[in-house]
């Protein structure tokens, strides 16, 4: 297995200052809406925000934008994922990050 750049602690604070910032931010979603915020916690760390929102196939993905490892992803659709595992999910879902997988 490779060297992750993240430990669960780093993904659990850095949750945290994303639900932090969920609620004091709100956005309108439209069809086809689609962007990306950055977030910085107190520290210095950056995060970012992915959305898509379109029939049948919508998306929000908190990733760090130091390593580029996905946090939380929530998928709203019928595609898959795949686990480390070889599983696939297929349908809606949430995808959390895992420092053992």
């Amino acid at each position: 297995m490779e060297d992750l750049f993240l430990t669960q602690d780093q993904a659990n604070r850095l949750t945290k200052t994303v639900k932090c910032f969920l609620k004091r931010y709100s956005a309108i979603l439209r069809e086809r809406s689609k962007g990306k915020m950055v977030v910085e916690d107190k520290d210095g760390r950056k995060f970012c925000i992915h959305y898509l929102f379109a029939a049948g196939n919508n998306h929000i993905q908190f990733m760090d934008a130091k390593t580029k490892l996905t946090l939380v992803r929530i998928n709203l659709n019928d595609s898959f994922h795949k686990n480390a595992d070889g599983s696939i999910i297929t349908g809606n879902r949430v995808n959390v990050f895992s420092e053992s997988e």
